[in-house]
């Protein structure tokens, strides 16, 4: 069993404050329900027991003097710590919690939509209880029992949504059956639970109650050996709920710009704002995503193949699993973009093997291997969020040069170009070369293109796939690039590099 230790303090926990001990708090979901899923789910380990949960439920009368019964219950009790307690939830929390939850989806879909759901519920449902979970968990105390499913706190929480869809939100109720009966199965290695545990119990339950058939709980059981396409389905529909209930959300919080501009939640809001509208925006040419299942899988073989109008990838595990064809495309830099894209490739454990008969070179007449691609993107993704608190800018371009290897020193007759921005988004674009355009021409096509990415500290990489190396195309593409003007003024678009620098 994995286990996470979080070091805190208990005087900041009590103030709702979460910061590490050094430095200005980091990005983190909204505290509040960081605190109600604490008081939701403590019950089976604590050091010690949490004053909240001991305390009468009923409101005390604003005439007693609170800190002075706490500090008399915590005089009488060594087993007992104040952690404070959970205030009213404002509609600003919620749109935070509820973008939280879908940056959060990328990493599981399943969880990230049960989540969301629980936090959309407490804001925007009108005909349920807005009453925290944690509290009706409390109620519950008197009857609660080791292993007890009836009153278990993940019960609780599927309860609210099926309650919450079958009131309010009918159209998803499959959906979020689904999401539930996949959680419980442990996806995306899906699995039936063991015999005579809570969670088959539970599991049963809902299966009877929802009146599942065998071939309905079959299809759902199989979802390891679903197609990719199928599985992208899912995911992609999961995303298409999130998107309706955040555009519900931010037409409903009226003070969404009072959170903009306080001053401590300020950079928080920033990049949740922006990592959310990475998540949910379509954008043109952008690489596409894999599912869930594949991203989970440790992959130690990746066999890109070329056949006469695709290239196709064939991956395996560390199991030993080969799973044929789980994308193909094209083009080859797409599908080798979609592999570092969704971060399957580890140095560490695996190999790329590129099947195909031209050599792959760099700067110099020496073959390269596809690890040297790899390393031109590396690390794709940002190792902080602070990129997020600005506008994407392009970072990195990637030409790939393809000659006709039918005739010896054939020539350019395609370029692919992968460029990644900082929020470590990658974009794929291609050029067929028509066969009237000498190389000149053609250079200055690739220029042009690459133009279109101006902007920051942009870093080029330039290879060739080809049956020997060009010795004079990197000089040529990078030449046209400098020399392009602007069609209006006529003015040169980039600032000449002095001539020492280009020595």
């Amino acid at each position: 069993q994995e286990v996470s230790f979080f070091i805190m303090d208990q005087k900041e926990i009590c103030q709702n404050y979460y910061a590490p001990f050094e430095g200005e708090e980091s990005l983190s979901a909204p505290k509040i329900f960081l605190k109600e899923e604490f008081y939701r789910t403590f019950l089976m380990i604590a050091g010690k027991i949490p004053l909240w949960s001991v305390l009468p439920e009923e409101s005390i009368d604003d005439s007693m003097n609170m800190e002075g019964i706490i500090s008399q219950c915590l005089f009488m009790y060594d087993d007992l710590i104040d952690l404070g307690n959970i205030p009213t939830l404002p509609k600003e929390d919620i749109l935070k919690g509820l973008l939280w939850h879908i940056c959060k989806s990328k990493e599981d879909p399943i969880k990230a939509l049960i989540k969301a759901t629980m936090v959309f519920s407490y804001g925007f449902g009108k005909e349920v209880s807005n009453v925290l979970l944690c509290e009706k968990i409390k109620q519950n105390y008197p009857n609660a029992g080791i292993d007890d499913y009836g009153t278990d706190p993940y019960k609780a929480l599927f309860d609210r949504i099926l309650e919450f869809h079958e009131k309010e939100e009918p159209g998803a109720l499959n959906l979020i059956k689904n999401a539930i009966f996949f959680r419980l199965c442990e996806y995306p290695n899906v699995k039936i639970p063991g015999e005579k545990t809570p969670k088959r119990a539970l599991l049963n339950k809902y299966i009877q109650n929802w009146k599942l058939n065998k071939n309905q709980v079959g299809k759902l059981l199989s979802y390891t050996t679903w197609s990719e396409s199928e599985k992208l389905l899912l995911e992609k529909t999961i995303l298409t709920r999130l998107a309706q209930m955040y555009n519900h959300a931010i037409k409903s919080v009226d003070d969404v710009n009072a959170v903009r501009d306080n001053a401590s939640e300020k950079k928080n809001w920033v990049i949740l704002r922006n990592k959310t509208k990475q998540r949910l925006k379509k954008i043109p040419n952008k690489i596409a995503e894999c599912s869930t299942y594949i991203c989970r899988q440790d992959i130690v073989s990746f066999d890109i193949v070329q056949t006469p109008n695709l290239w196709k990838l064939n991956i395996k595990n560390q199991s030993g699993e080969r799973m044929n064809t789980v994308y193909k495309h094209l083009n080859f830099l797409n599908v080798f973009g979609w592999i570092i894209e969704n971060q399957l490739y580890n140095r560490q454990i695996s190999s790329i093997t590129l099947h195909m008969g031209p050599w792959l070179f760099e700067s110099v007449d020496k073959p390269v291997g596809t690890d040297s691609l790899y390393m031109a993107f590396a690390p794709l993704k940002p190792l902080s969020d602070i990129c997020y608190l600005k506008a994407a800018t392009w970072s990195k371009m990637m030409v790939a040069l393809f000659y006709d290897i039918q005739v010896k020193n054939g020539a350019l007759i395609k370029a692919e170009m992968l460029v990644s921005n900082s929020w470590g988004e990658l974009f794929f674009e291609a050029i067929e070369f028509s066969s009237e355009n000498n190389k000149d021409q053609r250079c200055g096509e690739i220029a042009k293109q690459m133009s279109k990415y101006v902007g920051g500290d942009l870093r080029m990489f330039i290879y060739q796939f080809s049956d020997s190396h060009d010795p004079d195309v990197v000089y040529q593409i990078k030449k046209a690039y400098n020399d392009l003007t602007d069609p209006k003024t006529n003015q040169v678009l980039r600032k000449k590099k002095p001539y020492l620098d280009k020595l």
